[in-house]
């Protein structure tokens, strides 16, 4: 999946670099401009090259950054419109395409949360332009920074590592809780799924109702809730830390840096005035963490998806030496056909057959056995929707082979017990 993520990226965005290069020359001109305006300020030393008409050096650093990042986030919003709108039909487009067992294994559940997954990816280049924004305004403020005392840069950054550590220490604890949420949110998906397809089963029994809800439904959100609000708090525990660690160091600035590096009235008010810039940035960034961990969640998940899945797409219908002829049927007949089910550890659940059987035009037949005797095993397989391991098919005294499986299922009619009726005629039948 993260291939075809990237793929899908590699082929939308021809002029993302280039934009990305624009950006960061207009932020960075803009935000140096801005300090280095409000810095001369405070110092009462105005710039040679801004001593006259300085207003208009900063309107014009203004509307370059705007028209750069208009322009943007502009092509940002259709790159990401567009990156979700691929995704989502090169899934559809296998899940279309997937056999039958391989949709078994998968479950609804599964699919309406790969749906989740992949909006969440859908949003990176929005996260990304904020993260980037901030990380430019962020090198600014450092530059300027070691313009006025290196030592006081490099205490900075020393800072910003270990908060940097202590974060990413703490989210990996937090990464696991997420994980259990995700799955408990597949979980959720099934046992809603139950209570919709099955609501007149549901209602015709107090003790399923009352089981479903409360054994089920009840416990799973009671679980999810109590797992959203831990990790919120977490993570609230995370901004406290830092915002307040600011706090600490503007303290530092006031009352230690002027006595062990001398500095005048000047350079300890640029210097705050540096680090209150920073702290929108740093913060904008900090909240970076927990969008990464939601992605790198989202794309594990979906690739585990794929592998699960299996997925074996349906070969093509072709037309090759062969094929089924597309004629009234005269007769099915099975010659050895074998099937068999695996359990999560690949070996051998369930085998069915071998079966010989010849079904001619004008027959009825009936299949009868106890549970689990592969009844529906039986009914898959002559639909079409399972594919034996060994044996073969024949339809009207042709072989059915891997290229004409489409061919074959398509010639089938059946109404399953659990039969589904469409909204949409899309058999596109005349309906008078």
């Amino acid at each position: 999946m993260i291939s075809n993520i990237l793929l899908v990226f590699k082929k939308r965005s021809k002029f993302f670099y280039l934009f990305v290069v624009m950006l960061a020359l207009s932020n960075s001109a803009l935000n140096m401009g801005i300090l280095a305006f409000i810095s001369n300020v405070i110092s009462n030393d105005r710039l040679p090259i801004f001593y006259f008409n300085g207003w208009i050096y900063f309107l014009g650093l203004i509307t370059f950054s705007l028209i750069v990042s208009k322009a943007f986030q502009t092509y940002l919003v259709k790159l990401t419109n567009n990156l979700l709108f691929d995704i989502e039909i090169v899934l559809l487009e296998k899940l279309r395409k997937a056999t039958y067992q391989s949709f078994e294994k998968l479950g609804s559940q599964r699919v309406f949360t790969a749906m989740g997954d992949i909006r969440v990816i859908g949003r990176i280049p929005n996260q990304f332009i904020s993260a980037f924004n901030a990380l430019i305004v962020l090198i600014c403020c450092l530059v300027y920074l070691f313009m006025i005392s290196p030592a006081g840069m490099i205490g900075m950054l020393l800072m910003m590592s270990g908060l940097l550590v202590f974060y990413m220490v703490r989210n990996k604890r937090i990464e696991n809780s997420l994980n259990v949420l995700r799955s408990l949110m597949n979980d959720y998906f099934k046992y809603l799924n139950d209570l919709l397809l099955g609501f007149k089963e549901i209602k015709m029994s107090n003790s399923r109702n009352d089981n479903l809800f409360n054994g089920y439904l009840k416990q799973n959100r009671l679980r999810g809730n109590n797992l959203t609000i831990d990790t919120s708090i977490k993570y609230l525990n995370n901004e406290l830390v830092g915002n307040y660690s600011w706090y600490l160091v503007i303290g530092v600035i006031i009352f230690v840096l002027p006595r062990f590096l001398l500095l005048n009235t000047g350079e300890v008010v640029s210097m705050l005035f540096v680090i209150l810039y920073m702290m929108g940035p740093i913060a904008v960034l900090i909240s970076m963490i927990q969008v990464y961990t939601n992605v790198k969640i989202a794309v594990q998940r979906l690739n585990q998806f794929e592998r699960d899945a299996d997925i074996q797409l349906q070969t093509e219908v072709q037309g090759k030496n062969g094929a089924v002829p597309d004629m009234p049927f005269e007769s099915l007949e099975f010659k050895n056909i074998t099937f068999e089910f695996k359990d999560k550890t690949k070996h051998q659940a369930f085998v069915f057959g071998p079966i010989n059987l010849k079904i001619n035009k004008g027959e009825v037949v009936f299949i009868t056995g106890g549970n689990g005797s592969g009844k529906s095993t039986f009914v898959n397989l002559i639909t079409g929707l399972y594919k034996p391991i060994s044996g073969n098919i024949y339809l009207n005294e042709h072989e059915v082979c891997e290229e004409t499986y489409p061919i074959y299922t398509n010639s089938i009619s059946a109404i399953f017990t659990n039969h589904y009726m469409f909204r949409e005629n899309y058999d596109e039948f005349e309906l008078k």
